[in-house]
């Protein structure tokens, strides 16, 4: 091959990878490899069950896989709740909690922040908490476990 073609070929080359790169840029590709919005390990928001109790707002998203991984692990190991537990009365305040872990599928759980306090996945999972979980959560959310249960405010 002679000088000038393979001067040629190396240009075309370069050219081609230049058009594949500004391709790749232009459709939003990045290097990083995301893809989509970000999504948080957790992301917990405080509601209501009763219509007329209203608690401030509580947002909040943590990123942190140890902190987030041991808290979902603790919340497997909390005893069932079973049938025909009495419960004391409900103000209706509730959190719910969004897990995104990388190695559990995407879950929702509602946690009961009055009445038996329980944790729900779903109908068939449904656990009592402890002490100790309400400690741990509110570590976990960097807050004080008073601030998880302020007071209602009828509307």
């Amino acid at each position: 091959m002679t000088s000038q073609r393979k001067m040629s070929y190396h240009m075309s080359t370069i050219c081609a990878l230049c058009s594949l790169m500004l391709l790749l840029i232009s459709c939003g590709t990045t290097w990083s490899g995301s893809s989509g919005p970000e999504k948080h390990l957790l992301i917990v928001t405080r509601t209501t069950a009763v219509s007329h109790n209203h608690f401030p707002s509580f947002n909040k998203q943590i990123d942190d896989l140890a902190s987030v991984t041991h808290l979902y692990n603790v919340i497997q190991s909390l005893p069932p709740m079973h049938k025909g537990y009495a419960c004391p009365a409900d103000n209706g305040l509730q959190y719910q909690l969004a897990f995104s872990l990388p190695s559990v599928s995407e879950q929702q759980w509602t946690l009961a922040g009055s009445g038996c306090r329980q944790i729900r996945l779903n109908q068939s999972h449904s656990f009592l908490t402890t002490d100790e979980f309400w400690s741990l959560f509110a570590q976990t959310l960097g807050i004080s476990e008073s601030d998880l249960f302020p007071p209602p405010r009828s509307s």
